[in-house]
């Protein structure tokens, strides 16, 4: 049994954009842990966006409107994109044309009902905000937009607070 060729750096870079969409920045550190030399990295990743395999800007839009989907708030977007080496002022635009104040609102007051309807089988009045709150929280929503979603829900008569009957 003979030893294989290393595989080159362009190589690598494809088979690796062929198992999924990645960041300039991203390719780059994967292909620094496979121990490439810089010169070969940046050919790899030159030739690369020549032929359109890479594109930040499109690559930040598709990411962030899936993270946005799966209900997450801006500032999660921002912090997931930013961990993918994504370029500040691509993060900024991205950001920017996905999360509106109104969309970011829609979506904390969907996750919300969500959440509430989820615990609603405990068979009590569920009315942790605190807990409510760290979740949406946790989800990248800011603190703003949650205060405003809650006292929305409290000026509503609370209803989403109480167990759905089945």
């Amino acid at each position: 049994m003979g030893i294989k060729p290393r595989r080159s750096c362009y190589q690598t870079a494809l088979t690796l954009l062929a198992r999924r969409d990645h960041s300039c920045g991203e390719l780059v550190r994967k292909l620094e842990q496979k121990n490439y030399p810089e010169d070969e990295i940046q050919a790899a990743i030159k030739a690369c966006q020549r032929l359109g395999y890479i594109d930040d800007r499109r690559y930040a839009d598709i990411y962030s409107r899936q993270l946005q989907r799966n209900g997450y708030g801006r500032r999660r977007i921002r912090q997931m994109l930013k961990s993918k080496y994504v370029p500040e002022p691509i993060i900024d635009a991205a950001v920017e044309n996905r999360c509106t104040d109104a969309m970011e609102e829609s979506r904390c007051r969907q996750l919300l009902h969500k959440k509430t309807r989820a615990m609603s089988g405990d068979r009590q009045r569920f009315n942790d905000k605190a807990k409510l709150y760290r979740y949406l929280l946790s989800r990248g929503f800011s603190p703003a937009v949650i205060q405003a979603v809650i006292d929305e829900v409290e000026s509503n008569g609370g209803s989403e607070w109480a167990p759905i009957e089945t």
